[in-house]
């Protein structure tokens, strides 16, 4: 499913916030101020994520309502090497659409 957004215009640069390879709730303010910030931006938001190894149920809850303010805004979000245990994770809790992060079940090692 094609999510909603608005592209950067060609002279803005997206703003990467890179997730930490173990990100949970103890660091969760700080990732909530950066993602505001991208979003507050208005010229795009690439997350990298491909060092991300271990992820909590709030980081991923957080992650679920930055993407559907995004979308509400209208702000361009693309992801940059999700992790396995990212995408595992999206997988398990059932929000890998919201999040963006649908790929092939056998990608990741489960069956559909």
């Amino acid at each position: 499913m094609p999510i909603p957004t608005k592209a950067a215009s060609p002279n803005q640069a997206m703003t990467v916030i890179t997730l930490m390879p173990e990100q949970t709730i103890r660091d969760i303010d700080t990732l909530h101020a950066e993602l505001l910030a991208g979003l507050d931006a208005k010229a795009g938001v690439r997350l990298a994520a491909a060092e991300l190894v271990q992820v909590d149920t709030a980081t991923v809850q957080l992650l679920c309502a930055f993407m559907l303010e995004s979308r509400q805004r209208e702000v361009e979000v693309e992801w940059d090497t999700p992790s396995e245990t990212l995408l595992l994770t999206a997988r398990l809790l059932g929000v890998s659409e919201v999040l963006a992060l649908e790929r092939p079940s056998s990608v990741i090692g489960l069956a559909p």
